[in-house]
């Protein structure tokens, strides 16, 4: 047991101990649940191989092109002869690329994808991989980040908080993912903090370039993965802006690797001003390259915002800088608080102590932290931020990605927490702390008590962290949103409770007990009796909050790292089932024999692009739908849930049957025109017993011809000829509170 104990305390091993914890809670998993639908189905279709059919469609759309292009030039040559205009400057059309990878968003997610696919064949796994790559590397350097700003301690807690983050999880385990955004940032960060921090000793020399290359490799993942404003310049600006904070005002040592004596201080500072300076040319050089390649300097019309007449106009065609198209108005769906939900959201439950560390790294942290760190953190934070508020007003939706950064600022003040707990236990004096823990602590009970409650009200929009946008409806059938607001008020106790009692020592007497009054009068002995009691409650309480306060921030990390387990390997695959066609699918492949034809309604093609592995037909209406049911042989459909009702209604006049085989979607159902009877033998792998329960059709279930027997309360109330209630059955009686159900007929 000493020898486990002396590996894990072994500070050099916490990087690997970080990359084991992150692939045990990432990875197991990861290929067994299909795609969501239809953001991540959409990614992964295109990364698909093109087939024939799709060859063939790409060939016949440019033929037609050219046919349009060759048209136009003969019309304008006949109209240049009749007016004597010169033939030469008619200028051909741009060629219009026709490839169904055709995508207007930054490459790195549709060639991660790609390259994922090709190396391990076409599967959920080999989609998913290189993100789960990248989110081992994130959670790396975001220990790293914290290892160089205060320590290894730090730099463990920022990782194991990272990594329990929603927005984290998802990100990393879905193909509609801005992952690449984070770990840029992280890396520019960490190599700023390198180059620019000023030290007693000299770094050995081969840091410097791998510094420099941090920050190249950090500059290409934001890049190609948020565009340019979220993924380089947020990063960039928040790097000048703290190196120039930091060399006007730091006026003593960062930390033991930093400048430590005060006569070598000074050209430290020198050193870390150039850095600073350099760092600012940078950005404002950035900056100014952004606003002239983006944006068009212009006289404002009428009702615009202007400044002496003149406004800011940008093409209305995609950009790489912007990673979308520039919306003159804005959309009016979101303003300047709309980041709340999803930073709230993403970061749940860690976020309820955010705004507190971030406003601790503003002020520089505390001793044995690099203060240049510290600002960076805080500046990344607030800097992109802002940017991506004005991103989701004026572009479009955007993933924030400076989680990192407040996932390192809370293992930083957790660090100093921890270690003004020990130097006050050692001393036995209350250590020096800038905001009343106490205070903190109620804070973030609160907090993290309110966001736990809005999981559970609103859990659609925890939902749409998935996503690119909130979906309208949560699965009515799926519940395990409630163990997250479970889980999330139990991290709410431990962390307050250990935040409260940070300094607190046990109380080992008790006065009342030591002396006692044997000769009082029976009313004094009551109230010593009283307050006796009283006294011993209180010193157990005491003695609760002083061992909750060693030991409920390690519960409280390690029931955050609970929850991102849940989320990664319970909650992402049980929604999978409802959100993604895969399990509808496999339903079909099950049921479908040789010969037997496949038929897709609407835009559920990419679905079917990549899980009905074979060719399927494109029903392009309903008119169409039914004719393909009315064929003689079985065929099976793909179709909207929504088009149960019609469909039934058609079916009802005798020139077709139909059967839901699958319908464990929340939006979609598989059809099909034949039951497996007496004539229809089913396949051999379908089990017997199983035949009686093959239609899931709920209209055949709850549709029917006769009046139904026993109706417990007769009525008749008709509404427009159209509809009539004949009928309801209710309980006589019912608690007050109780829920209760009601049937209508």
């Amino acid at each position: 047991m000493s020898t486990v104990l002396q590996i894990l305390k072994n500070q050099r091993l916490w990087p690997l101990w970080v990359a084991v914890g992150i692939t045990l809670i990432l990875l197991p998993g990861l290929g067994s649940y299909g795609f969501w639908e239809p953001q991540e189905m959409a990614v992964a279709a295109r990364a698909l191989p093109a087939t024939e059919a799709d060859l063939a469609e790409q060939l016949r759309l440019e033929k037609a092109e050219e046919k349009r292009e060759a048209s136009r030039i003969a019309r304008e040559e006949k109209i240049a002869a009749e007016t004597d205009a010169d033939p030469s400057k008619i200028k051909p059309a741009k060629k219009t690329n026709f490839s169904k990878k055709k995508s207007q968003e930054p490459p790195l997610r549709n060639w991660m994808v790609e390259k994922g696919i090709s190396s391990f064949g076409v599967s959920e796994f080999g989609a998913r991989l290189p993100f789960f790559l990248l989110a081992l590397l994130t959670g790396l350097a975001t220990y790293f980040l914290g290892l160089r700003i205060r320590g290894p301690s730090a730099g463990l807690i920022a990782a194991a908080i990272l990594v329990a983050c929603p927005l984290f999880i998802f990100q990393s385990r879905q193909l509609n993912s801005e992952m690449g955004a984070m770990t840029g940032g992280v890396f520019l960060l960490l190599a700023a903090v390198g180059l620019c921090s000023p030290r007693k000793k000299a770094r050995p020399v081969w840091m410097w370039p791998m510094d420099g290359f941090f920050l190249f490799i950090g500059a290409a993942f934001g890049y190609y993965s948020a565009g340019f404003m979220i993924g380089v310049l947020a990063p960039f600006s928040a790097i000048a802006i703290a190196a120039a904070v930091s060399a006007f005002s730091d006026t003593g040592p960062a930390s033991e690797d930093d400048a430590t004596t005060s006569n070598n201080f000074p050209d430290a500072k020198k050193k870390l001003r150039i850095a600073a300076t350099i760092a600012m040319v940078a950005f404002l050089g950035s900056l100014a390259y952004f606003v002239f390649e983006v944006f068009d300097w212009v006289s404002a019309k009428d009702g615009e915002f202007s400044i002496f007449g003149k406004t800011f106009h940008t093409s209305k065609d995609y950009q790489n800088l912007l990673a979308g198209v520039w919306k003159q108005e804005g959309s009016l769906k979101f303003n300047f608080n709309s980041l709340f939900e999803q930073v709230a959201f993403g970061m749940f439950p860690w976020v309820c102590l955010a705004p507190i560390a971030a406003f601790r790294m503003a002020q520089g942290g505390g001793p044995g932290t690099n203060p240049l760190g510290a600002r960076m953190l805080f500046a990344w934070s607030a800097i992109t931020w802002v940017l991506c508020s004005i991103a989701l007003r004026k572009i479009g939706p955007v993933q924030y990605a400076a989680v990192p950064a407040l996932a390192v600022a809370m293992g930083i003040w957790i660090d100093e927490l921890w270690t003004a707990r020990r130097e006050s236990i050692k001393t036995g004096e209350q250590s020096a702390i800038r905001l009343s823990p106490p205070l903190i602590a109620l804070f973030v009970f609160f907090a993290a008590i309110v966001i736990s409650k809005d999981i559970k009200s609103f859990p659609e929009v925890f939902l749409g962290l998935h996503l690119d946008k909130s979906i309208a409806k949560f699965p009515a059938d799926v519940s395990i949103h409630k163990l997250v607001m479970v889980l999330g008020m139990l991290f709410a106790f431990l962390l307050g409770s250990g935040i409260y009692g940070w300094y607190l020592r046990g109380s080992k007497a008790n006065w009342y007990k030591k002396n006692p009054k044997p000769n009082a009068s029976t009313l004094e002995v009551g109230i010593e009796a009283l307050v006796y009691v009283g006294s011993n409650i209180a010193c157990a309480a005491h003695r609760s909050f002083a061992f909750l306060g060693k030991w409920g921030m390690p519960s409280a990390i390690a029931t955050g790292l609970v929850l991102s387990l849940f989320l990664a390997q319970v909650w992402t695959p049980r929604l999978s089932t409802k959100l993604s066609s895969k399990a509808t699918f496999s339903v079909f492949h099950m049921l479908r024999q040789e010969g037997n034809p496949l038929g897709v309604l609407g835009n559920a093609t990419a679905g079917a692009n990549f899980y009905a592995q074979g060719d399927f037909e494109k029903l392009r209406g309903r008119p169409q739908l039914i004719k393909f049911l009315q064929k003689p042989e079985r065929v099976f459909a793909l179709v909207r849930a929504s088009e149960l009702c019609p469909i039934h209604k058609e079916a009802a006049k005798g020139t077709f049957q139909y059967y839901v085989v699958d319908d464990s979607n929340a939006d979609k159902v598989m059809l099909s025109n034949r039951m497996w009877n007496d004539t229809v033998t089913p396949p051999q792998k379908l089990h017997g017993l199983m035949r009686s329960f093959l239609d899931q059709n709920p209209l055949a279930r709850d549709i029917i011809r006769e009046e139904p027997q026993g109706i417990q309360h007769p009525l008749s109330f008709n509404f427009d000829d159209k509809l009539e209630l004949i009928g309801i059955d209710v309980p006589s009686e019912v608690d007050r509170g109780k829920s209760f159900e009601a049937t209508l007929y």
